[in-house]
């Protein structure tokens, strides 16, 4: 089986950022299923948007857009994952809060943007 090739982080944030991602259901570990998807891989796991994730990100982004019409796609798109981080896994420090909306920003890119 060829899969795709997914980006490599190694470091510990990354690493941190990627667990509290999974423990609150807004990525999880791919199977044979998601073969297509974007993944990112993190140790030796392959890691896809979750379906609570994706339904997620498509309902916030339909409101901002309603809300805030004159809001660019990019800001949109910054806000939401931003919105939806804090909102699922609470306060974190802006570096964390980076890093999974980088997360969740890349794996979501190809069919929700």
């Amino acid at each position: 089986m060829v899969l795709p090739e997914a980006p490599k982080f190694s470091t510990k944030l990354v690493g941190d950022c990627i667990k509290q991602l999974v423990t609150h259901n807004l990525i999880r570990e791919a199977a044979e299923k998601d073969k297509g998807k974007k993944q990112i891989i993190c140790g030796h796991k392959r890691y896809v948007l979750s379906d609570l994730a994706e339904r997620s990100i498509k309902e916030l982004i339909l409101t901002m857009r309603d809300q805030f019409p004159d809001e660019s796609a990019a800001d949109i798109r910054s806000s939401t994952l931003s919105f939806l981080c804090l909102a699922k896994i609470g306060d974190m420090p802006d570096k964390k809060l980076a890093v999974c909306v980088s997360v969740l920003g890349y794996l979501s890119e190809d069919n929700l943007w």
